[in-house]
């Protein structure tokens, strides 16, 4: 019951801002440098974050089911907008332009569609309480991976 009043809160809250959504694919690795680049985008430009929790691809969150975001509904009514990422993936350079797309559109009902394949630190590791809250999130496992 506590669990559902906080899942509305927190829907309800997203209702007014920008979500960035993570789309990974591939391999636990690459899920892992994709949730950190996306998350480390959303919490850079003020949005909220989501990600699936069931699906093929939904490792991070079924191994860090605690992180914001995890499980939280997609919402409705809202416009996407798909952030493809640099072609350059192992280059993190172009994150930062992404981070002012997405401020711009903070307080509008839009979907950002955070994909690509991001494997670079830089995406995540150049903002120094962005990186600690991220190594933090994904220090913690919710379930052991052999």
């Amino acid at each position: 019951m506590f669990a559902h009043f906080i899942l509305a809160c927190v829907t309800a809250a997203v209702s007014a801002r920008a979500v960035v959504e993570v789309d990974a694919k591939g391999g636990y690795g690459n899920q892992l440098f994709e949730f950190a680049s996306c998350r480390a985008l959303a919490l850079r430009a003020g949005a909220a974050f989501r990600a699936d929790t069931q699906g093929k691809y939904a490792g991070v969150c079924l191994t860090h089911d605690h992180i914001e975001g995890c499980g939280l509904p997609k919402p409705a009514a809202y416009r996407t907008v798909p952030l493809k990422g640099s072609r350059s993936w192992w280059d993190g350079r172009r994150h930062e332009s992404e981070v002012q797309t997405v401020k711009r559109a903070v307080n509008t009902n839009s979907l950002f569609q955070c994909s690509g394949y991001r494997q670079s630190a830089s995406y995540f590791a150049n903002v120094p309480s962005v990186a600690s809250t991220i190594r933090g999130e994904l220090g913690r496992f919710t379930e052991t991976i052999m």
